[in-house]
């Protein structure tokens, strides 16, 4: 016998034994299915993202949160041509890669599509427990679900927080066939207009002054009318001069959406004696450094963030109360007289005297 033909049988008898034991393998080897009951519970959730953190870094827990985002975008798609039973598996399967709020989102959509409601309720429950951007849409789909199956005290409530949380889109309120038993209630329209009259925030409410103020230092924003946005950071000393960045706003969903495109940060020269002096404290060196001229620098990309509905409404509606746990808080004044000088996109300080406090 030679080697070529004992190098074939052996191939052979592999592959005969790979076809009979193949089953066995996949039995051993092939992890169980999770019941997708469990999926619908937060305990099941925060025990399987604990699991997931226990021995990973910030980096790998990114990219797995990447992964699953990547997966969920495929559910979409097949929710989007309305293929609602392939949506709920692909959602299921980045569940699996990392639970998010935005999967968990989407995935009670889909639930809801297939008139599995209260299967949706869970799903919708799960996503507000993680922290998730879209907290107002969040609360009236649950306000619809609840609608529809009827439980209407429920679906009042998840509205109410809807609209509390900077949900106005008040025609799709009136409109949404979802929400038809609820709007069957006595006073309805009474009750809706209140709360409207309440939460309702506007783009000409907020322009003016918003200061944030926290536990050992604040941000001062001016929204001007036309469409730029300056901040200055408050510190408890009295600065005769400031300094401050620049950039463009929006009003956009209920939120303040700025763009940061330029810092005009004045230098401080510190002496050795008050290095010295202020090394351990925790005072600035904008308290106790002397200022010195320096130009506006461009930003080489623009750094966004947002001044969220909560924020906005404290600010404009609610006269924040004195806690002496918590300093943090925000309020707004309009404009008196003048805008701020640095308003004007054409406005650059010239020498120390163009940053000094008005």
């Amino acid at each position: 016998m030679n080697l070529v033909s004992l190098t074939k049988k052996k191939t052979i008898l592999i592959l005969i034994l790979v076809c009979l034991l193949g089953p066995f393998v996949n039995v051993l080897f092939t992890e169980e299915p999770i019941d997708e009951k469990k999926m619908l519970t937060l305990k099941w959730v925060e025990g399987f993202r604990r699991s997931k953190n226990k021995d990973i870094n910030w980096k790998t827990k990114e990219k797995l949160e990447k992964k699953a985002a990547a997966i969920t975008r495929i559910g979409i798609n097949y929710y989007q041509k309305k293929q609602d039973t392939k949506a709920i598996e692909e959602y299921k399967k980045a569940i699996l890669v990392y639970p998010t709020s935005e999967t968990y989102y989407h995935y009670a959509n889909s639930l809801t599509n297939v008139d599995r409601l209260n299967d949706a309720v869970k799903a919708y429950q799960i996503a507000l427990e993680m922290y998730p951007d879209n907290t107002a849409l969040l609360y009236y789909n649950l306000a619809c679900v609840y609608s529809r199956l009827n439980q209407l005290e429920e679906s009042k409530s998840n509205l109410r927080l809807a609209i509390q949380n900077g949900y106005f889109a008040i025609q799709k309120i009136n409109k949404d066939p979802d929400l038809e038993n609820l709007r069957k209630l006595p006073n309805w329209d009474q009750g809706l207009q209140e709360l409207f009259k309440v939460h309702y925030i506007t783009k000409s409410n907020v322009i003016g002054e918003i200061t944030y103020q926290g536990p050992r230092s604040g941000d001062k924003f001016y929204l001007c009318s036309n469409g730029y946005f300056v901040v200055k950071t408050e510190y408890y000393c009295d600065q005769k001069y400031k300094s401050f960045s620049r950039g463009k706003w929006e009003f956009i969903g209920n939120k303040v959406v700025t763009e940061k495109k330029e810092d005009c940060d004045l230098d401080y020269v510190v002496s050795q004696e008050q290095r010295n002096k202020y090394e351990y404290s925790e005072a600035p060196t904008e308290c106790y450094g002397t200022p010195k001229f320096a130009e506006c620098k461009k930003n080489s990309k623009a750094y966004k963030s947002e001044l969220s509905y909560h924020s906005l409404f404290e600010a404009v509606k609610v006269k924040p109360e004195k806690n002496e746990e918590d300093y943090r808080s925000y309020s707004h004044k309009k404009f008196s007289g003048e805008e701020p000088k640095e308003c004007d996109p054409n406005f650059y300080p010239k020498d120390l005297e163009d940053y000094r406090v008005q």
